[in-house]
């Protein structure tokens, strides 16, 4: 080959190389196009179930759409069905205040005499005064850890040379340092009842007791009073097994990212909670697989709990509500009306 003799395959590579660069463009328009087609889809499915609502007229006061998800923010109000009164917001004329109740006995008194006369500077410490006002101070005392140590003694009788040890009264001390049942019933209560974090209740223990203790700690004290409690739990839950009427729900509960269910049954004097990974049947026969024979079962007709064996079931009264507001702001039923009417009155 001659030098500066141009191949004569070159256009032809040329042209294969265009081509190669004109097929990786339309590949990523096309990856765009499918992507922006994908987004959408997803927009007009959204749009339409909105559609859907507004044209069905369905509303967390009619159904049990969340209030997150009205569409209008006019119909996140009044979801109990209750009427607005009449009156204005805040205090209303003629009412009766409340303020702190003064003590009779309080833990410390001090006395504020007149030592000197304001004018002539004479001194008053030795003569009777009177007393012309009273006020008080209602204050909760610094906390701070108290350190109980119990002394052991063992000694040899003179009699018998036999060597006897005392034992100590209370049975809660088992190690040689601890922390008392206060402190545990303190992270029990703050931890389950207030769901104050373990991490943030190491913090409050340190800044407002001076009482450092670690989150292990405070896990272990948990379970421990859990354990300790589940006389009382199981005792709550045969009140629920026989009461005559039981009213049911169940409700998403995350747990260390992933999702469960709380299941609830109660009546007017208990409630008995428990968590299951499943919302079906089979969470109701881990706890209740008699069902409820003797109890009206009130529920908000999930198939679960209508499946539940009980001797009669009950509409919850509050999606009965729900059910009769749809029926009016749909089908503008007089018939429900009258019915919302009455359930209202005895939800109210």
């Amino acid at each position: 080959m001659l030098i500066g003799r141009k191949d004569k395959n070159t256009p032809i590579i040329e042209n294969l190389q265009d081509i190669i660069h004109e097929l990786t463009r339309l590949r990523a328009h096309a990856e765009f196009l499918e992507k922006k087609v994908e987004l959408l889809e997803k927009e007009n499915k959204f749009l339409r179930e909105e559609n859907l609502l507004l044209r069905a007229k369905i509303t967390s006061r009619n159904s049990s759409l969340p209030p997150s998800k009205d569409i209008t923010k006019s119909t996140k109000s009044n979801l109990s069905g209750r009427k607005p009164g009449d009156k204005k917001p805040g205090g209303q004329p003629d009412h009766k205040g409340s303020n702190l109740q003064f003590r009779s006995t309080p833990d410390e008194v001090q006395d504020f005499k007149v030592e000197q006369c304001h004018f002539c500077k004479n001194d008053l410490t030795g003569i009777e005064q009177t007393i012309v006002d009273r006020q008080q101070v209602l204050d909760i005392p610094p906390v701070k850890p108290i350190v109980t140590e119990y002394v052991k003694y063992s000694v040899v009788c003179p009699c018998c040379n036999k060597l006897s040890s005392s034992v100590l009264p209370i049975k809660e001390v088992k190690s040689k340092i601890q922390y008392g049942q206060q402190i545990r019933c303190w992270a029990t209560y703050f931890n389950v009842r207030q769901v104050i974090s373990k991490g943030r209740l190491q913090e409050l223990f340190c800044d407002l007791f001076d009482l450092p203790i670690s989150q292990g700690t405070i896990t272990n004290m948990v379970a421990q009073s859990a354990a300790g409690m589940m006389g009382a739990y199981k005792h709550i839950k045969q009140h629920i097994q026989t009461s005559r009427t039981v009213g049911s729900d169940e409700t998403s509960c995350n747990i260390s990212g992933t999702n469960f269910w709380l299941w609830a049954y109660q009546n007017l004097r208990a409630t008995f909670l428990y968590v299951h990974p499943s919302r079906g049947y089979k969470a109701i026969q881990s706890q209740f697989p008699e069902g409820f024979k003797n109890a009206t079962l009130v529920t908000d007709r999930w198939a679960a709990q209508l499946k539940t064996p009980s001797d009669e079931k009950q509409l919850c009264l509050q999606h009965l509500i729900r059910d009769t507001q749809k029926l009016m702001d749909v089908y503008s039923s007089r018939w429900a009306a009258g019915i919302k009417r009455y359930c209202t009155k005895s939800y109210n």
